[in-house]
């Protein structure tokens, strides 16, 4: 079987008809709500009826459950021109749900004391709850079929860190 990849701009590239389409890694995520509404509405586009359009994008209602969204803190170390860097990115998420992530890396030069520079923000992602994305997808002419965990499992609303999302073009 033969595979074309089309590089393209996800709300506005015509590539055709297809039976399915397939977002994964929170690529969504990237897109601003006005962006991801284009998007929705060109994916239709390029669906035939009844196609699919499989997703997957953080769950807006874990992430504001508890302490989750310490879970999504990062501590590393990063090597840059021979010099080794600790980086620790720790995220926010806002009621409205825009996720962003801060780093901060601290080196240490020979014997010199530890020096700590402060990046700020690497990047935000919009985050939805599993609702707002059945509403979403209803108004531009889809159907969920399934919304459940990233493994597949059952969705939970304050247990599932990401949501899966299966939809049928209507």
């Amino acid at each position: 079987m033969k595979i074309k990849f089309i590089h393209g701009d996800c709300r506005t590239v015509h590539a055709g008809q297809f039976d399915a389409v397939i977002t994964i890694f929170n690529s969504i995520g990237h897109l601003t709500h006005e962006d991801f509404t284009l998007a929705i509405q060109n994916i239709n586009r390029n669906l035939n009826l009844g196609g699919l359009y499989i997703f997957d994008i953080f769950n807006l209602d874990y992430l504001k459950t508890g302490n989750n969204i310490t879970k999504l803190t990062g501590d590393w170390v990063v090597t840059s021109d021979g010099k080794k860097f600790r980086e620790i990115q720790f995220s926010t998420i806002s009621d409205d749900g825009i996720l962003a992530s801060y780093s901060t890396y601290v080196y240490q030069d020979g014997n010199e004391s530890p020096t700590k520079l402060s990046k700020g923000y690497e990047n935000t992602l919009q985050v939805y709850n599993s609702v707002e994305l059945q509403d979403l997808l209803k108004q531009n002419g889809f159907a969920v079929l399934a919304q459940t965990d990233i493994n597949g499992e059952e969705f939970s609303k304050e247990n599932s860190e990401r949501i899966l999302t299966i939809a049928k073009k209507v």
